[in-house]
């Protein structure tokens, strides 16, 4: 019998929900629906990949003293880190990326 995978819960710093939905409605003001919806999406699926294999994304060059635990992953217009812990994931912060998204 093969075991499934485990899944290790993932959390939002209320700092990152809160900075994500800033993010979310100044890029809502400059561009289409369809973008926001490819983000929102973008950032939900890596947020279930991270959740089974919490490793898959690089480590955070951003952290300084970064014991592996620290890692990030990015959506168009957003770079967003995590930390990953025994029992869970704690997305720790959300930043707007300095270039500006591709088009769509």
């Amino acid at each position: 019998m093969i075991k499934a995978k485990k899944r290790l819960k993932v959390v939002w710093h209320i700092n990152a929900q809160n900075h994500l939905k800033e993010l979310i409605e100044h890029l809502s003001e400059r561009y289409s629906l369809k973008f926001i919806e490819l983000i929102k999406g973008e950032i939900e699926r890596n947020t279930k990949l991270i959740s089974l294999r919490p490793r898959i994304f690089p480590l955070d060059i951003l952290k300084s003293n970064n014991d592996g635990s620290y890692r990030y992953f990015n959506v168009p217009a957003i770079r967003i880190a995590y930390k990953i812990e025994p029992k869970r994931i704690i997305i720790l912060r959300v930043r707007h990326q300095s270039q500006e998204p591709l088009a769509y």
